[in-house]
């Protein structure tokens, strides 16, 4: 069986703008861990670039109010010693118990103790 290609190491500063579009927290999950139509997986650009890659103040701000959601998927896996993939379903349960329309925002001031 053939070996996966690999991607050639990025040497320039990549530019990438988290999508608005998204709605579960299974979609903010993928775009953090594999990337979306073909884009970056977040957490790559995080690993290798820090904040360079996100420099704007408006997708420094985006991201971190996103990061709230990412970190309770990460919360729940550790303290339920289940995987993030489980704790991310149970996470997403969560928004849906709020609203079945429940915004990831929305989510993200819930679990921040927000009104």
């Amino acid at each position: 069986m053939p070996l996966a290609q690999e991607r050639p190491p990025v040497t320039t500063l990549p530019t990438y703008k988290l999508s608005r579009s998204l709605h579960t927290v299974h979609d903010l999950w993928k775009e953090w861990t594999e990337g979306l139509c073909g884009g970056p997986a977040v957490k790559d650009l995080e690993e290798r670039w820090g904040t360079e890659w996100r420099k704007e103040d408006t997708e420094r701000r985006f991201f971190n109010n996103r990061r709230v959601v990412l970190n309770e998927v990460k919360r729940v896996a550790a303290e339920q010693k289940i995987s993030e993939a489980e704790a991310v379903e149970v996470v997403e349960r969560r928004r849906l118990s709020i609203s079945p329309t429940c915004s990831l925002d929305r989510l993200r001031k819930v679990l921040r103790g927000e009104k």
